[in-house]
């Protein structure tokens, strides 16, 4: 039809040059006839007569692919194996809709273990400042009420009781260094241990990590599987054991999943090294505190038996403002450096855990929007991974549109709301109607051809589907 219209024009414009070039032989042709306009002369000459213009509306014409509303690709971005799919090829779902899921035991063990790790960081900051035991209270209460009772007795002499009392200051003085040193050093070597632990699960992590890596370079540069690199088959000859796509992603999630692990578990040995250094220093400092404490109940029992002096006195006093000092450590003051270490440790759970919960929500596939499931290239079984293939695609078919290219010389002629005719082979002599909705603001360009993308809308869907060649008529 368009070539047709074309040629008509082309016949007319040259009948017309013609013409003209016959009833004015002395004047030039023009260079250029947009619109041919011929104006016959007054002269003898056989009067023809045309119309004053000619307008060819030849129209925009261009081809494209009709499209749904909106559509989505949905794909497992966690690794794992599908469980269930709820959904068949052709279903209609509702946004939200649960379509596929993956067995979820894993990391269901792993939110629950992230949800523990935050629970034990955040107690271990509450026992920076909590209360402390009645029995460590009472001890520390126990010894002011001695140092006390000393001084008293410096003050009012030397007695048989008094001296029995000191000596009992004594005895349990040196029962609570032994005591301290008991518990000071079980907590340090507690930590030494958890240290050793710690330091050993890391040189194992490490050791998986580099085996792993190990087996996801072979396996990527040589394609073969790096533990069976050769089968035999039944004739006794050798080739190579080639991976699947399946196999050669198992042996990537295992190099990860080792990297992870050995982050980890660096991570776990510089925590363990930093509690290991604290119950060191606080075996250092606790010894030296309960020692000082054993040595001036001696010192009180010495001073005792000499005759009351000031250096008795002074003594007792002192004592007893050491007595109160070791009860006043009880109270909760941690160090600012402890704080820090409270704090980044719950940090560190937090994030692990949030990140267990948004590995359960990738667990599941669900609708973006509202459509109908256009392939399901997943079962029960097979593994999360699909390869370029999606594991769901679904398609919103409430609407369809043409997307259409057209060249920059026509762009011009159309614009938003311009009504439009559709023509597909798949539904051979219908038309369809529709409308311009929207016009691409830049041109994309390839080599010296540029086009701007033009959507228009269909005004009806009947016999349509998403995918379908389609021939536009825009007219002018």
């Amino acid at each position: 039809m368009k070539r047709s219209i074309i040629q008509t024009g082309i016949v007319i414009s040259m009948v017309a040059f013609t013409l003209a070039a016959c009833s004015q032989p002395a004047t030039p042709a023009p260079t250029a006839v947009a619109v041919p306009t011929i104006v016959m002369p007054t002269a003898a000459a056989p009067a023809i007569t045309l119309p004053a213009q000619t307008t060819l509306n030849l129209g925009v014409t261009g081809s494209g692919e009709i499209k749904a509303a909106q559509d989505a690709d949905l794909v497992f971005i966690v690794q794992g194996t599908v469980a269930d799919v709820m959904v068949k090829e052709g279903d209609i779902v509702k946004k939200g809709d649960l379509l596929a899921i993956l067995d979820t035991r894993a990391l269901d063990q792993q939110l629950q273990q992230g949800e523990a790790q935050v629970a034990a960081a955040m107690a271990g900051e509450a026992a920076l400042t909590e209360d402390p035991r009645a029995l460590d209270l009472a001890a520390a209460q126990a010894g002011v009420t001695q140092a006390r009772a000393a001084l008293d007795a410096v003050r009012a002499g030397p007695k048989k009781q008094d001296i029995a009392s000191a000596e009992a200051a004594l005895a349990a003085a040196q029962i609570n260094l032994q005591a301290t040193r008991d518990r000071l050093s079980l907590g340090k070597t507690q930590a030494e241990l958890q240290m050793q632990q710690a330091t050993q699960t890391l040189t194992q992590a490490q050791a998986r990590y580099s085996q792993s890596k190990y087996n996801w370079e072979y396996a990527q540069s040589t394609g073969n599987d790096p533990i069976v690199p050769e089968v035999t088959n039944a004739a006794g000859k050798k080739f190579a054991n080639k991976l699947s796509d399946g196999q050669l992603e198992n042996y990537y999630a295992q190099y990860i999943q080792a990297e992870a692990a050995m982050r980890q578990a660096e991570k776990a040995l510089d925590l363990a090294r930093i509690a290991f250094d604290s119950a060191r220093q606080a075996e250092i400092t606790g010894i030296a505190a309960a020692e000082q404490q054993s040595r001036q109940a001696e010192l009180a029992v010495e001073k005792l038996k000499l005759p009351p002096d000031r250096d008795r006195l002074a003594a007792a006093q002192a004592a007893v403002a050491q007595a109160q000092a070791a009860e006043g450590r009880l109270a909760p003051e941690p160090r600012d450096s402890q704080k820090a270490q409270a704090k980044a440790a719950i940090a560190q759970a937090q994030a692990g855990l949030e990140l267990a919960k948004i590995n359960r929500e990738r667990a599941e596939l669900r609708a973006p929007f509202d459509g109908v499931i256009a392939t399901v290239n997943v079962d029960p079984g097979d593994p999360s991974s699909t390869g370029a293939r999606p594991a769901i695609r679904i398609v919103d078919v409430s609407a369809l549109h043409v997307d259409v290219q057209l060249s920059d010389v026509d762009i011009g002629k159309v614009q938003i709301g311009q009504q439009a005719q559709i023509h597909s082979d798949s539904v051979p002599g219908k038309t369809f109607t529709g409308s311009i909705e929207y016009i691409a603001p830049t041109a994309t360009s390839t080599g010296s051809i540029r086009t701007f993308l033009v959507r228009v809308s269909l005004d009806t869907l009947e016999g349509l589907r998403a995918g379908m060649n389609a021939r536009v008529e825009i007219r002018s």
